[in-house]
């Protein structure tokens, strides 16, 4: 399908493809960042963006107090099948 058709920008695709390349759909935001390619700030603007329409979740990393693991939502993992 085409991307437009599921609701999703090519930056969506991108973060929802990445995070379901883990095996628990998860990986920090940092980490996500770097494999990215994207700035720290920019995933986590886009973020924000894709947890309101329930693609995404964020949760604290107990190790980083500043950072957090972004989590694949079955929502988000549906989108992309």
């Amino acid at each position: 399908q085409d991307l437009a058709e599921l609701g999703l920008s090519e930056p969506d695709y991108e973060v929802l493809s990445t995070l379901s390349e883990r095996a628990d759909g998860t990986g920090t935001l940092r980490e996500q960042a770097a494999k990215m390619e994207w700035s720290r700030s920019r995933l986590s603007r886009h973020a924000t963006r894709m947890e309101a329409r329930g693609l995404i979740r964020r949760e604290p990393d107990p190790a980083d107090g500043r950072g957090c693991f972004l989590v694949l939502t079955e929502r988000g993992l549906d989108t992309l099948r």
